[in-house]
């Protein structure tokens, strides 16, 4: 995938198969297959919400609101036949504080993977690569 400056990471998940990185007009198509596919945003670029709703229609309103909503409160929360999660992770950027937690909301049902970020996350890297690893 050619990244844009808001899709940070795309990819279709298949079983005994290495990860396809998707292209930004393939990410929508792959979250409503019944392959597992993960798509990973920049929360606070001034495109990544109005490209949501035009992309991911399938996301119900209230999904869409509470990963863009300011409340990063950690939860996590059922909703139909998904789950809706706000974690907090080490800052480990350079030059700040590991203390002034970041923001890392997910939503997550049997086929789709959404997620968004307000600053880089390492964690998020290393699970990537664990899984074009086929891990």
């Amino acid at each position: 995938m050619t990244q844009t400056s808001f899709i940070k990471h795309a990819v279709r998940i298949e079983k005994d198969k290495p990860c396809i990185d998707l292209d930004e007009q393939g990410i929508g198509a792959a979250l409503e297959s019944e392959t597992l596919a993960w798509v990973h945003l920049d929360r606070d670029h001034p495109k990544t919400r109005k490209w949501v709703e035009a992309n991911l229609s399938f996301l119900d309103p209230l999904i869409i609101d509470a990963l863009f909503d300011e409340e990063t409160r950690p939860r996590a929360e059922e909703f139909g036949d998904g789950l809706l999660v706000n974690l907090r992770a080490a800052n480990l950027l350079e030059g700040q504080e590991a203390h002034d937690m970041i923001s890392f909301r997910l939503w997550v049902d049997h086929k789709q993977l959404v997620s968004v970020q307000r600053r880089k996350i390492f964690a998020v890297i290393d699970v990537l690569e664990k899984v074009r690893a086929g891990r």
